[in-house]
């Protein structure tokens, strides 16, 4: 019990510390597809990529935030 509980103190220090940086390279991501969007002769098929790299990227931050069965994401 006590190493799963050191495991969660060091796995939310970590995302935590990074995840900061993420979502701000998330969101000036987001700026980018914005201005992508009101650009008529930008190809959208490649912005529907782009977005969905965003909303997967979204999604794994969300994953890797949650420290629920950290014990399946950190092996000993």
């Amino acid at each position: 019990m006590m190493i799963s509980t050191e495991k969660e103190i060091i796995y939310l220090a970590t995302i935590h510390g990074a995840q900061h940086i993420i979502n701000n390279l998330l969101n000036e991501l987001k700026v980018v597809a914005f201005e992508i969007e009101n650009n008529p002769k930008f190809n959208k098929e490649a912005l529907s990529m782009f977005c969905n790299v965003l909303a997967e990227a979204n999604t794994l931050i969300e994953y890797l935030s949650n420290v629920d069965n950290v014990d399946d994401k950190i092996k000993s």
